[in-house]
This record gives structure tokens, sequence and C-alpha cells, in this order.
């Protein structure tokens, strides 16, 4: 069999197609559904964090748990077989609350069947793909998610305005339909295909189950005299509190400030994601010409400008411009950094190095939406551009510091 082929990575990104879809649904109507009933945008911003304050001590092990998984279906599926389904029934029921207890109760259980799949979905990507192909593998994998959320933004989004249930109703089948392809699609694949970075591994760190795991490969990067992950790890944080602030709180933005209806505040939003999803595959085989840290030091200083151009401007055709913009540089970004935080996984550790990464990026995601709304309830709607800029300076920062803590490791 093939070490790499691109239809395979088509396939394995369904996952991350229906997470895209689901989430982006989630991320676009729920700050609304909640408007209904509180006012607070910090607060609401603080309730979109839960996912994220979940995350952050339950995807690290499920992950970590998922490298040592041993059943006939392989290590990642069964989560998906479980968490696909839950959170399908969730979705469905998410649009027919009657009062706020109901609709927390039904976005808690949405958030924890969605955590329940969401690393072991991502670690499929790795376990099938050469580290040296996983840019590209990566931009694939981005692109079907790109597309996912395109669906969402130009297509559910406009159902929500007269049929609110309808686009959850979508997002639901389309769960279920990924997870029927993927079980068929991978489980043959089970035990052919494994693939691990080539850094040293202490053996007895790969025995260690999921927790003591997880707290072992914590120890390791903070008290690792070669900083660069670490430095890598706190960049990533940074920029997603500035990146997830903002998608979370753009239609809230969008309806509150710029008067816009929520299918065109998201359908505003979306242009982003268009041109996220049409630099996606070019910006993996970018970082291979010229490194990943080069190419993300680029986008994060483009994402820097523009954010402080959005918080000048008000009209809506420059804000949209300047999105497909934002939706270009967030490429040269994302789609390198779970494949720059993976390149320091040894043998049997990609889930638990998967652990490290959605432990970072789930606290700045909870933090983000909070802090963001914060600046908005303060000083106004626009604000929230304002603080994400500072975000991305201070990603550049570390960015540049992980740049020297690896020149120092190599000489």
């Amino acid at each position: 069999m093939k070490p790499f082929a691109y239809p395979r990575i088509f396939i394995v990104g369904l996952g991350f197609f229906a997470i895209s879809v689901v989430w982006q649904l989630y991320n676009s109507f729920m700050p609304l559904m909640l408007g209904d009933y509180i006012e607070s945008k910090a607060l609401r911003g603080s309730i979109m964090g839960l996912d994220n304050f979940a995350n952050i001590f339950l995807i690290p092990l499920i992950a970590a748990w998922s490298d040592r998984l041993d059943t006939r279906f392989g290590q990642r599926l069964p989560f998906l077989l479980v968490g696909m389904p839950l959170a399908a029934i969730f979705l469905l029921l998410m649009p027919h609350y009657v009062n706020l207890a109901t609709l927390i109760a039904v976005d808690v259980g949405f958030l924890l069947a969605m955590t329940l799949f969401r690393a072991p979905t991502v670690s499929l990507m790795p376990d099938v793909t050469p580290p040296d192909k996983r840019s590209q593998a990566n931009g694939i994998i981005n692109l079907m998610g790109g597309v996912g959320t395109l669906i969402t933004l130009f297509g559910l989004a406009k159902l929500y305005d007269s049929n609110k249930p309808l686009p959850f109703a979508i997002g639901a089948a389309v769960l279920i339909v990924c997870a029927i392809v993927l079980v068929l699609y991978v489980k043959p694949l089970v035990g052919k295909l494994r693939f691990a970075a080539s850094v040293d591994s202490d053996a007895s760190e790969q025995k260690e189950p999921g927790p003591a795991g997880l707290v072992s490969g914590l120890k390791r990067v903070f008290t690792s005299r070669d900083r660069t992950a670490l430095c890598i790890l706190a960049a990533i944080f940074c920029w997603f509190v500035g990146y997830s602030g903002v998608e979370a709180q753009f239609t809230t933005y969008g309806v509150e400030t710029l008067g816009l209806t929520a299918g065109n505040a998201t359908l505003t939003i979306g242009f982003f994601s268009l041109a996220f999803i049409l630099f996606a595959v070019p910006s993996g085989f970018l970082a291979k010409r010229f490194g990943r840290i080069p190419i993300i030091s680029v986008g994060i200083a483009g994402l820097g400008v523009l954010f402080l151009l959005l918080f000048l401007t008000r009209d809506l055709m420059a804000i949209r411009a300047l999105l497909l913009g934002g939706g270009l540089f967030w490429a040269l970004v994302n789609i390198h950094s779970y494949p720059l935080v993976v390149s320091f996984a040894g043998p049997g550790k990609i889930g638990l190095y998967t652990g490290l990464y959605y432990f970072f990026s789930s606290v700045a995601q909870t933090v983000g939406p909070a802090l963001l709304g914060a600046f908005m309830d303060l000083f106004g709607g626009k604000w929230m551009f304002a603080g994400s800029a500072v975000c991305m300076l201070a990603a550049l920062a570390f960015l540049l510091l992980a740049r020297r803590a690896a020149a120092r490791q190599s000489s």
C-alpha cells in the first residue's frame, strides 16, 4: 500500500469536514440564541467558551487514550462511532429550546459529544501520512473543513432566518453520513499504515496510561532545555485567543453594531472562510519551500494588520474585502500549526502531542470569546478587532523566540 495517497487524505478529511459544518453552526447561532436570555456579550462569550473549558481537560486525555486503545476497529474509530451520533442527536435538539436551562443542557451535551471524537478524528491524518507530507495533507484536510464551513455560512445560514431547525437537522445528517463513510473506509487500513515522527522518544513515557502520559508530556515540554516546542505552543495560544474571539463574536458584532440580519452577518464572516479554502492547499506547499515557522510568521503579521484595519472601518464592502485577506493569512497560520506540533512527537505519541496542541488551543479558545466580548462590553463592538491584533503581535513575538531557541539547540 502506498505510504501517501491524496484520495486517502480526502476520505480522512471527511471527519474534519463534518466537524467544521456543525462547529460553524454552533459558533454562528448559539450566541444569538443565548442573546434571547443574556444581554452581556462577555457572559455569552464565556458560555461559548464552555466547549474549550471541557477540551482543556478531556481532549488531551482522550487523544492520549486513543494512542493506547486496542480494538478490532483500531485506536481512533471507536471514539467516532460513539461521539458523532451523540453529537447529531444534541444538534437536532439545539434549536428547540424553551428556556435558558434547556438551551444550556443541550449545549453541554453537544459539547461533550464533540469532545469525545474531535482529537481522534484529527489524529487520523498523521496516522496515515508520512511526516514529510503532513503540511500538504493538512492543507487538504483544512480544505475539506473550509468547504464544510462555507456550506454552513453561504448555504445553511440563510435557512436559519426562515426555518431555524432546518440547518441543524442538515448538520446532524452530515455527521451521521461522514461517520459511516469513515468507518467503512478507515477500518480496512487499521494496522496497515502507522507513521510517527522521527524525533527521539522515551520508552517509559510511551507506556504510561492516558492522564499520566499527558502530565508526562506537559512536564517534558515545560522542563526541556530546548524551549522551541514551548514557545510554539505559547504562540498557538495567543493566535487562537485572537482568532476564536472574532469567530465567536462576529455575528453578534454584525447584528448589534452593523445592524445586519443574522444570516447576512454569518454570510459576511463567510468571506474569511472562502479565502481560507482557496489558499489552504497552496499554503501546504509553501511550507515545503520556505519552512513552517517563516510562513506562519507572515500569516500572523498579516492578520495583525488586517484586524487593525477592521477596527478602523464600518463599511460592509470594505469589511468583506478585509475578511477575504484575513482568510488567506489564516491559511498560512492554521495549515501548519498542527503539523508543527506533532513534528515533536515520537513513536506512539501522535495522540499525546495532538492532546498538547488541543490543550493550548482550547485554553485559548476558552479565554478568547470572553476576553474580546469584555472589550466589546467596555469599549464598543469594534474593539474586539483591536484586542485580536494585540494577540497576533504576542504570537509573533513567541514565534521569534521559538526560532532563536531552535537556533541555539542546533548549535
